[in-house]
């Protein structure tokens, strides 16, 4: 993977300040930064920010790795003190990619597509819901 992107959440100027400057290390390691061409991706905040990128990626097979700098970190692979050594392992290919189930749901008509949960709330008083099917 020669070709890294980068999601951070953007309304943290720590957080963004830390976004250029592993942008500076990945290109000091001979990894170019471009989301656009992005062989993976590296998100930078916490659970929010990688199903930000989720969303942002969905047309896209790219590899996301998390690295915790947010409030809740369930998602996140790993810390910030570890970044450089997993750009070292993603270089050497000694990485395992953990698929993660994709949910899409279609409401009113309109496809919405969720990374790890979909909640689904009815009112007694509405008669939204007139039917819910699972397939796959």
């Amino acid at each position: 993977m020669k070709t890294a992107g980068i999601i951070y959440k953007r309304e943290d100027q720590i957080i963004a300040g830390t976004a250029k400057q592993v942008a500076r290390e990945l290109e000091h390691e001979g990894i170019k930064v471009n989301l656009a061409k992005a062989d993976f991706v590296i998100t930078l905040g916490g659970d929010g920010t990688i199903l930000r990128a989720a969303r942002e990626l969905v047309n896209r097979e790219v590899p996301i790795l998390g690295v915790h700098l947010g409030g809740i970190g369930f998602l996140s692979e790993i810390e910030l003190s570890e970044l450089k050594w997993a750009v070292r392992q993603i270089k050497n290919r000694k990485y395992h990619l953990d698929e993660r189930t994709r949910l899409e749901v279609l409401v009113h008509g309109k496809k919405l597509i969720a990374l790890s949960m979909i909640w689904l709330s009815v009112r007694a008083a509405s008669p939204g819901l007139s039917s819910l099917s699972w397939k796959g």
